[in-house]
């Protein structure tokens, strides 16, 4: 490694969908590792297919496993119940999550699926993780790619 160049966090990503997919195009483009599910699980398979495995994209089998390796954890989902799921459903993001992770949500059409309380409050072992509410909207330049 050059010094004095960052190292680039390690990623974890949910949702590989109209909008996830081309992001985790975007993100692998600029160099980023990335860890990735989609509860359609044909949507791995069209990912990979693609060749984005030789570009830096690995698919796992469960929401949680996203995070194993992860220091951001990037959520593309629909609605806020999918949300909800994803963290704190069984096998959720919550109970394997550790201090320093980070995650973002990319609210698509809604306002923060969960609230700051609700998410200190709801962290296993009560450990603190940061999570922001990215709001992303007009992305139909980018489904069409």
């Amino acid at each position: 490694m050059a010094e004095g160049r960052a190292v680039k966090p390690r990623i974890g990503y949910l949702g590989l969908g109209l909008m996830g997919l081309p992001m985790v195009k975007h993100l692998l483009g600029k160099g980023y590792r990335i860890s990735a599910y989609d509860i359609v699980p044909e949507k791995c398979r069209v990912a990979t297919a693609a060749g984005l495995s030789a570009t830096g994209l690995s698919t796992v089998h469960h929401a949680a496993e996203v995070v194993a390796d992860a220091d951001l954890i990037l959520l593309n989902l629909p609605t806020t119940e999918s949300v909800e799921t994803a963290v704190f459903g069984q096998d959720g993001l919550a109970e394997v999550m550790r201090p320093g992770q980070t995650i973002v949500d990319f609210l698509v059409d809604r306002f923060p699926a969960v609230s700051r309380a609700t998410w200190l409050r709801r962290m296993q072992g009560g450990d603190v993780v940061d999570e922001f509410g990215v709001p992303v909207t007009s992305m139909r330049p980018y489904q069409a790619q």
